[in-house]
């Protein structure tokens, strides 16, 4: 998530005449793979009388925050994911292309094979080539792939003081077992300290659908369980991770079981590579395989700089970067254009927001040295609820809180003619809204504003009583009696202290504690347009202003104790990558809560419906279409998000950058890889 817009979206048009949005192209279906035979020699030949010595220094100002995680497993805010996919990317065994289609990647792989078994379990074989390096020059070998699996799965990774997502893992053979805490160290657990620290032990557990065959040849068996899958190959999309430098003297072992971790592999080994905050791989990635390497993150100034990689070979086309070093940049909106047109910065994110992009055309009207780009954004800009604590748990309270925020008035004010409502989890250059748009338009509730349906909804839910436990008059804050503990917040939580016992009745207010951002316009409309509407009927909306950084800990609830529960609405805007995961968003195993599941939806209706997209057949795009319109429709019915506005991106640039195809598909972490500078 951001604080505000992040992600691309549609297909670039060019600068357009006027300024409504453009019309997206007509979606086409993605073609069949193309380089599943191609050889490392045949694929780094696609683009190499492109590739020329690096030069150059180009500054990007990103709007969000930096929180200076670096690697994937914990919260990367959007700056930090541009960068993570400059230093990480590239190397994996399948990747992406400008379409969003899969293939298996022709510079890592030498072959590839697929078998399916009796029991429809899948097993692919990989063989990757033995001349891929890290930055440091050390080879690369099937024990980093296999580490990545590994690592990505097991419980270790996911104890207190590591604090990594460990669910990678969990569509092959034999995941559960090896994911497991044993009971052991699950005791262990629950008597650590108050410091939060355990004596955790090593114990052997052997993953069955990894498989190591020799130093680059391993195998993934996909349990037939989570068969078929419509992004299939993204169950096997893992790149290497540095296993010296992560679990220094750990070796990856196979007995003919699967693929294990030697006894070395231990919770404090992790703690003293990953996590240490000026040493710990996630801040300070310094062994990777990207087209760049991480240079440095100066806390002082938040300036993040990277410099090209010398021993990546290609990319998949076989493109080399050829802008030198790239520095990276906090800009706010007040003068990040005065910025761009001095030369303080050379490339900005995508701009969004009526006011931000009208500044930003006249920048370029005045200013023979700039120019932009525009594409439908692949997001949306949304109030997100959590849906297992205070009002917001009940779907009547959310439905009030729609009828009572003016959309129609917020968009006007904030994108104006660059955006549109939108009513579901979806952005307007997601291709699946174009393919299925009037449909779905007819089916959603609109939720207009409309205080007299919020009023009724509100008495449905059970917010009848005032503070005193009598009927509601009209004034002061509403009250509902629960009956029910299953109702009630954690035991010694903010949320509990608010509750009210009356004559032996627990009240709960219709209080709903709302934390937002600094000089974030967004936060300013909900401000003026939710909460004066909403203290008329009976609703508190406590408003709290924190850095991006806190409101993340508390949206994630990141190592949050109980007693500190206390937000459950923030606004913040999302974009979607390739691969739409609604079943880890809605996912509600414990293991998907916070860091997947930021709804904390427990109920599992939509992680069903989730689901029957998930097992779309691949290539029936029908089929697919479909069971994302019925996703949709059900998402807006339990509305865990309010959705306020998806819009058009408008990316604007110095002219000395050039060959720049950021788009819907590709923002500016993998395009800065095939653009350079021209003086």
């Amino acid at each position: 998530p951001t604080e505000d817009p992040e992600e691309p979206t549609e297909a670039p048009t060019e600068a357009p005449t006027d300024e409504e949005p453009t019309e997206p192209e007509e979606p086409t279906e993605p073609e069949e793979d193309e380089y599943l035979t191609m050889t490392q020699e045949e694929a780094l030949a696609i683009r190499a009388d492109e590739n020329v010595d690096p030069s150059g220094t180009l500054v990007v100002g990103d709007g969000s925050d930096s929180m200076g995680d670096f690697w994937s497993g914990w919260t990367n805010a959007a700056p930090d994911a541009q960068l993570k996919d400059m230093v990480h990317g590239e190397y994996g065994i399948v990747y992406f292309d400008e379409n969003a289609v899969m293939h298996v990647n022709p510079v890592v792989v030498e072959e590839f094979e697929a078998e399916v078994d009796e029991d429809g379990n899948k097993t692919f074989t990989v063989k990757i080539y033995d001349n891929l390096v890290w930055n440091t020059g050390d080879p690369i070998v099937g024990d980093d792939y296999i580490f990545s699996v590994l690592l990505g799965s097991c419980w270790e990774a996911g104890t207190a003081p590591i604090g990594k997502s460990n669910t990678s893992g969990a569509e092959l053979l034999g995941y559960a077992d090896f994911h497991a805490m044993p009971e052991e160290v699950g005791a262990i657990e629950e008597g650590e300290d108050e410091a939060g620290s355990a004596d955790y032990e090593y114990v052997k557990r052997e993953f069955a659908g990894v498989r190591k065959i020799d130093d680059y040849t391993f195998s993934l068996t996909v349990d037939g369980e989570w068969l078929p899958y419509w992004y299939e190959l993204s169950l096997i999309a893992y790149g290497p991770t540095p296993l010296e430098r992560i679990a220094p003297g750990v070796e990856v072992l196979d007995d003919g079981n699967g693929a294990y971790l030697s006894e070395e592999f231990t919770v404090a080994l992790l703690e003293s590579t990953i996590t240490d905050p000026d040493t710990g791989y996630r801040f300070v990635p310094d062994v990777t395989c990207g087209p760049y390497q991480f240079v440095s993150h100066d806390k002082d100034t938040d300036l993040r700089t990277i410099e090209v990689n010398p021993e990546f070979l290609g990319t998949f086309d076989g493109k080399k970067p050829a802008i030198e070093t790239i520095v990276m940049k906090k800009t706010v909106q007040d003068t990040e254009m005065e910025e761009l047109a001095t030369g303080a910065v050379d490339l900005l994110a995508p701009i969004n927001g009526e006011e931000s992009i009208r500044g930003g055309l006249s920048a370029v009207e005045n200013n023979d040295h700039l120019t932009y780009r525009t594409y439908l954004r692949n997001g949306y800009g949304y109030l997100g609820f959590q849906c297992d604590e205070s009002p917001t748990q009940f779907k009547e309270v959310r439905h009030a809180v729609a009828h009572l925020l003016d959309r129609a008035s917020f968009l006007e004010q904030y994108a104006g003619p660059f955006g549109r409502t939108v009513h579901g989890m979806y952005g307007l250059g997601q291709i699946e809204y174009q393919m299925r748009e009037v449909e779905l338009d007819e089916a959603m509730n609109p939720y207009t504003f409309n205080p007299e349906r919020a009023v009724e909804l509100l008495e449905e839910a059970g917010f009848v009583l005032d503070a005193e436990g009598n009927d509601y008059d009209g004034e002061g804050v509403r009250y509902k009696e629960i009956t029910d503990e299953a109702y009630l917040p954690p035991a010694g939580s903010v949320l509990e202290g608010q509750l009210v016992e009356v004559d032996g009745m627990t009240l709960m207010p219709l209080q709903i504690n709302w934390m937002n951002t600094p000089d974030n316009p967004v936060s300013e409309l909900i401000r003026t347009l939710l909460l004066p509407e909403a203290e008329k009927v009976g609703m508190e909306i406590t408003d709290t202003t924190q850095e991006f950084k806190v409101l993340l800990e508390h949206f994630y609830r990141d190592g949050l104790a109980d007693e500190n529960l206390e937000y459950t609405m923030f606004n913040l805007a999302t974009g979607f990558s390739e691969i739409l995961s609604f079943w880890y968003s809605f996912n509600p195993d414990p293991d998907y809560l916070g860091y997947y599941n930021t709804a904390f939806v427990l109920e599992d209706d939509l992680y069903n419906l989730a689901m029957e997209m998930y097992h779309t057949e691949p290539g029936d795009f029908e089929a697919w279409y479909d069971n994302w319109y019925n996703f949709q429709v059900a998402y807006n019915d339990y509305l865990p998000e309010l959705p306020l506005y998806s819009d058009e991106y408008h990316v604007f640039h110095n002219t000395r950058l050039v060959d720049y195809r950021q788009d819907v598909l590709w923002d500016y972490g993998r395009a800065l890889t095939w653009a350079k500078i021209e003086e």
